[in-house]
């Protein structure tokens, strides 16, 4: 078992190796009910590829995909009020039964208005621009560049260090 962990790290690790560009877009949903138009966020999408449009091209599939995750997750949020009372009541679970008449009656009243404020229509799910960077390492210097500016700089050290 531990050797089919080793080789799926291996393969891991050599694919992150061969990304040279990395492209990074927020999702957010916009929704709306009485007190106006509201974003929310839903995710960071990031995408790796070996070049900047490849990176580009695998954001966008991601990106349109967790679309569709943000504008599901809104509805589930703003446009089931039935289902929002009934996932109150069950993550209070036994507690509700073992409340006197005028606690219930208030956690009732408190759960409706709760759902009922966060009721709304969803307008449309959005995505950030997309930031790209590149990871590839920064080219080495040649001794040939660099010259004797290190040999130059050790000295001036050295003279600091004797003052």
């Amino acid at each position: 078992m531990k050797a089919k962990f080793i080789i799926l790290q291996v393969v891991c690790l050599s694919s992150a190796a061969l990304a040279d560009f990395q492209c990074d877009s927020a999702v957010n949903y916009v929704w709306k009910n009485k007190g106006g138009k509201h974003e929310s966020f839903w995710k960071t999408v990031t995408a790796t590829a070996a070049d900047e449009a490849g990176t580009k091209a695998a954001l966008d599939d991601a990106v349109s995909f967790e679309k569709g995750l943000a504008i599901a997750k809104c509805r589930k949020d703003h446009e089931n009020l039935s289902g929002c009372i009934a996932q109150r009541y069950q993550s209070i679970g036994s507690t509700y039964e073992s409340m006197g008449f005028k606690a219930r009656k208030t956690l009732d009243e408190a759960i409706i208005n709760d759902c009922q404020k966060k009721q709304g229509y969803c307008l449309e799910p959005k995505a950030s621009n997309p930031i790209c960077k590149d990871l590839s390492p920064a080219p080495a210097e040649t001794e040939g560049e660099g010259g004797g500016d290190d040999e130059k700089d050790s000295k001036k050290d050295k003279k600091k260090k004797k003052k």
